[in-house]
């Protein structure tokens, strides 16, 4: 959870008696979605721009809604892919199979 560009973290008091106690496989998979990112493509790549936290469905949304066609029309819609730039062929995928859908 986020409050402007700042996290929002428990209370020290709240996490100092969980500190170097066991802690469930299962409930740490889950939590950070390492069993399921592998397996389930709905999760896998969610994220698609970590940098300005755009997720996939709205990158393909927007897309679809606005027939977007390029990498760089996708960046001025949602600013994804056009920071570091690294995305850009994880976005330009989408464009094919957004377009080849349509």
């Amino acid at each position: 959870m986020t409050r402007g560009n700042r996290w929002l973290l428990p209370e020290r008091d709240a996490i100092a008696p969980l500190i170097g106690a066991a802690f469930d496989k299962r409930a740490y998979d889950s939590l950070f979605r390492l069993t399921d990112a592998k397996n389930d493509p709905s999760v896998r790549d969610r994220n698609i721009c970590s940098r300005f936290s755009v997720e996939r469905i709205a990158i393909e949304k927007a897309i679809a809604a606005n027939r977007l066609t390029t990498c760089v029309q996708v960046g001025a819609a949602l600013r994804a892919g056009a920071n570091c730039g690294s995305r850009i062929p994880k976005i330009e995928e989408m464009l094919r199979d957004v377009h080849a859908s349509m």
